[in-house]
């Protein structure tokens, strides 16, 4: 390129040169023509007058022309070099935007980079209507959708057209129990803690969330076995859904919420790197379903199921019940691990009186509870210091909503029988039964109870062989 430009320079040079040589000689040859003609003509004549103008106007403005083009020659050759500088410069910046645009062409193309989004609002818009047309093409065989992220906060809560078209999504996974499942894996509420100053959050504002997302899941896949949901023991990454085909990819920044950030949509194709495959294996399947077994040890899977229940009370029998008032004040949810469980307590709309217990005249009992509630465990085994242990409080709101959450350590979910809420200010004025265990047999109920031993939270039976003929 250098040469080339430097070969061009010479040659104009050269030809300016030429030219303005060639136009000086030649006016300085037709201006002595005319002074010598002059000569020959009649001083009084017009044309002697014509003449010797022609002759002294061409001859002086020739030699001028020649002692001037040897001077002015460097300054062209100066002015030209500097626009062939400014000219290569510009060139090679295009030259470099232009290689740099193929390499990042050739390299999104074998990674499979379909689309950068500059939020994961836009890149949602997208990508949900993908998802609904997927969930229901039958010419996939075995359709998988899944949904990794902290509490699906911002496709839930932010923007109420994507709840919709979640909804739909998880209507139509139902209707396919056989052909697509639905993988959806949130960050462990105990874990959420770690983002909420650095978010500028409430404290268990995200626990919250995620139990709320879990709720809003459960309601719409109802009791649909291929909508599949899972808590990972981690603070999150990256939100991600992902198919067979297409993969949205939203990384997490440590002081915003991911939904502010922006998205990589991705696609598979046949190179074995390429960033769907890889983001599949090590942000969903590895974490869900665990790695291979190998010599000296197993990786478990960090996604842990879950335990979600309403708790009863604080009345024990419908007939004594107020017609109108609630059946339910609250729930809880138990994620066990290996050597431990988490524990979250949620209340909501708690009365300050209750009443219960109406007679025929109008007369009722009242029951008084107060802002400060106390979370126990029954412990029932024969070792037990005490058959209620007291695990957390929970202090009620003036909305009368309150909710406690923790990782209960070296403990086992096995080992417990009931989580019971108590009011240490007031003695319930119900029992638990005669048929109960004679630990409890008589003693005062909890405001708020649950058994944890109930045939729906045993583990399965084995099946047993059948008899084998003779």
């Amino acid at each position: 390129m250098k040469n080339r430009n430097s070969e061009i320079e010479k040659r104009t040079k050269r030809d300016m040169t030429i030219l303005g040589t060639t136009l000086s000689w030649v006016a300085i040859s037709v201006g002595t023509v005319f002074l010598t003609f002059s000569f020959l003509l009649p001083r009084e004549g017009l044309a002697f007058a014509m003449a010797l103008g022609l002759g002294i106007a061409l001859m002086p403005a020739g030699l001028i022309a020649i002692v001037t083009s040897y001077a002015s020659s460097s300054v062209i050759e100066r002015s030209l070099h500097s626009k062939i500088d400014d000219l290569t410069a510009s060139l090679a910046v295009s030259v470099a935007k232009l290689n740099s645009t193929t390499e990042y062409l050739d390299r999104s193309h074998n990674l499979g980079l379909r689309m950068v989004y500059p939020d994961r609002k836009q890149a949602l818009h997208d990508f949900l209507t993908y998802a609904e047309i997927y969930v229901q093409n039958r010419a996939i065989p075995k359709r998988e959708l899944i949904f990794v992220g902290s509490s699906l906060k911002g496709v839930i809560t932010e923007t109420p057209a994507f709840a919709i078209q979640l909804e739909k999504i998880i209507e139509k996974t139902r209707e396919h129990p056989d052909e697509c499942t639905c993988y959806i894996l949130l960050t462990h509420p105990f874990y959420s803690r770690y983002r909420e100053t650095q978010e500028d959050r409430p404290s268990t504002g995200i626990a919250k969330e995620i139990l709320h997302a879990i709720a809003w899941l459960e309601a719409r896949r109802e009791t649909a076995s291929n909508i599949r949901i899972k808590v990972y023991k981690g603070t999150p990454t990256c939100f991600m859904i992902s198919t067979s085909e297409r993969m949205l990819i939203n990384p997490y920044p440590y002081q915003v919420e991911a939904f502010k950030c922006f998205c990589l949509e991705v696609e598979v194709n046949e190179r074995p790197d390429n960033i769907l495959t890889a983001f599949y294996t090590n942000h969903f399947y590895k974490p869900w379903f665990g790695e291979e077994k190998r010599e000296d040890h197993y990786l478990q899977p960090n996604a842990l199921d879950y335990l979600h229940l309403n708790l009863e009370g604080p009345i024990p029998e419908i007939s004594r019940r107020v017609p109108g008032s609630p059946d339910k004040y609250g729930d809880f949810f138990v994620i066990p691990d290996q050597g431990s469980f988490y524990l979250a307590v949620n209340i909501r709309g708690l009365a300050t009186e209750i009443p219960y217990d109406r007679k025929d005249d109008g007369a009722q009992s009242i029951l008084r509870i107060s802002n400060r509630l106390e979370v126990r465990l029954l412990n029932l085994s024969p070792d037990a210091e005490e058959i209620w242990e007291t695990v957390g409080e929970i202090a009620v709101d003036e909305e009368r909503n309150g909710f406690w959450h923790n990782r209960l350590d070296s403990r086992s979910l096995s080992a417990y029988s009931m989580i019971g809420v108590f009011d240490s200010s007031l003695t319930s004025p119900f029992a638990h039964e005669e048929l109960a265990n004679e630990k409890l047999r008589g003693t005062p109920l909890p405001v708020l109870w649950r058994w944890l031993v109930t045939r729906e939270l045993l583990p399965p039976a084995k099946a047993v062989d059948s008899p084998k003929n003779p």
